[in-house]
C-alpha cells in the first residue's frame, strides 16, 4: 500500500473566436466564449512528520523527570545518529502530572506516583528511513508513537501542473464549441483559478 498527494484545480476561461465582419458592435459581445475545465496532478510524499512519545512513571518525583530526560536524550540521539537534523527533532509538549487515589481512611486524595510525558515531533526529509526512525525511537526509550504523518514539500509545482491541465481542458473544451459553429478560437481574454486543495489517498499495486 502506497500513498500519493493530489490537487484539484478548476479554471475558468473566457475565449475570443472570430465573428464575420460585418456584425455590430453589440453582436460583438457574442464573441467571447466562457467555459471551465479542471485539471489535477499527483505527487509522492517526500515528507514525513512523527509525534514521538516517551511517557515515565515513578513514585518519585525527581526520579520520574531524570528517568524521562534520559530517555528522551538517548531518542533524540539516536535520531541525530540516523542522519536526521537536530533542527527537525523538536520537543512539541511536555506534561509532569501526578496520578492519585482516595485515602478511605481520611477521604483525601493522596499521590501515588508521577508521570511524565514528552512529546517530540521528527521531520523526516528522506521517506525511506522512516521505518527505521520508528523502530530506533522505540529501541532508546520512546514508548510511544501518537502520529505519523506524509506530506509534500513542493506543493506550489502541484497547483501549477494542475492548473496547465485545467486551462488545457477548458481549451480543448472551447475548441470543440467553436468548431461546431464554425469559428476559430484567436485568444484567451480572461482566467479565473479554483483550488480545492491538497489530499492523500492510498492505492495499491496489486
Amino acid at each position: 500500500m502506497k500513498k500519493i498527494f493530489s490537487i484539484l484545480c478548476m479554471a475558468i476561461c473566457m475565449f475570443v473566436f472570430t465573428m464575420p465582419a460585418s456584425v455590430s458592435h453589440a453582436e460583438d459581445l457574442r464573441s467571447v466564449l466562457s467555459v471551465s475545465g479542471t485539471g489535477a496532478s499527483t505527487a509522492v510524499p517526500d515528507r514525513a512528520v512523527i509525534s514521538i512519545g516517551v511517557v515515565s512513571y515513578e513514585r518519585d518525583a525527581f526520579k520520574a523527570q531524570q528517568d524521562n530526560a534520559i530517555k528522551s536524550k538517548q531518542v533524540q540521539d539516536a535520531l541525530v545518529n540516523l542522519g536526521i537534523s537536530a533542527k527537525d527533532i523538536q520537543t512539541e509538549n511536555y506534561s509532569f502530572n501526578p496520578t492519585t487515589v482516595r485515602d478511605d481512611s481520611t477521604n483525601q486524595q493522596r499521590i501515588t506516583g508521577y508521570n511524565v510525558n514528552n512529546t517530540v515531533v521528527v521531520v523526516v526529509e528522506d521517506t525511506s528511513i522512516v521505518g527505521k526512525v520508528i523502530d530506533s525511537a522505540l529501541a532508546n526509550g520512546a514508548n510511544k508513537i501518537n502520529s505519523l504523518r506524509f506530506s509534500v514539500k513542493n506543493t506550489d509545482n502541484l497547483r501549477k501542473v494542475a492548473l496547465q491541465n485545467a486551462i488545457k481542458d477548458a481549451r480543448a473544451k472551447a475548441e470543440i464549441i467553436a468548431g461546431g459553429l464554425g469559428r476559430h478560437i484567436t485568444g484567451i481574454k480572461n482566467v479565473s483559478e479554483s483550488v480545492s486543495g491538497v489530499s492523500s489517498r492510498d492505492f495499491s499495486n496489486v
